[in-house]
């Protein structure tokens, strides 16, 4: 009984690992560069629908979680400066238009569907939905797609490690992760915040 146990909570956790989003995501080729770029500043534009604000949350997951993300062939990139690789305590700052944005990065973050999911026909394990880059993907029809998870699970979030603003409409101001690193909501609107040690923004 103890092996069956034993067997079945690895095989949860192999599952665990291969349902990541941060393992699941691909980008597509042209959003490789915002991935690779290491520039103090980086503006990110594109038209509707055109992922610039799903790459950027794949990108703070794997900064405050310290884990890769993939770029659009499949090669692992860390998103942390190696200065920072092993700090147990950080944090980050997201700076939206007003303070209903926050809602926007919470859903894109902390709840599933930021992209889609299919099951490889040939491999039989979960990928992203590529329309347009994967042969074969946009004939996919709508009942063979599923909802990707959260970039960041809700487990990954500390106890009482939400400071809402408004929690009926998910907006927040402070997301702190058992992992001891923290993001901070800002509007654009507001006054400039000073003196904190922040890492990236």
């Amino acid at each position: 009984k103890r092996e069956v146990t034993q067997s079945i909570s690895a095989a949860s956790r192999v599952h665990a690992k291969r349902m990541s989003a941060l393992e699941l995501f691909r980008p597509f080729p042209y959003q490789d560069e915002f991935l690779l770029c290491d520039a103090s500043e980086v503006l990110v534009r594109g038209g509707t629908r055109s992922g610039k604000s799903t790459v950027v949350a794949g990108a703070i997951a794997s900064y405050v979680l310290d884990r890769p993300m993939y770029m659009s062939c499949g090669v692992p990139l860390s998103m942390r400066e190696p200065e920072f690789k092993n700090k147990e305590v950080g944090e980050i700052w997201i700076i939206g238009k007003q303070m209903n944005h926050s809602s926007t990065i919470y859903r894109l973050l902390f709840q599933a569907g930021a992209f889609q999911i299919v099951r490889d026909p040939v491999t039989g394990r979960w990928r992203a939905w590529q329309p347009g880059t994967i042969p074969g993907d946009d004939q996919i029809p709508a009942t063979e797609r599923k909802l990707a998870p959260p970039f960041i699970p809700q487990s990954e979030i500390a106890p009482n490690g939400i400071g809402w603003e408004k929690k009926s409409e998910k907006q927040w101001n402070t997301i702190t992760l058992k992992n001891g690193w923290t993001l901070k909501y800002f509007p654009s609107n507001g006054q400039p915040k000073r003196g904190d040690p922040v890492h990236r923004v």
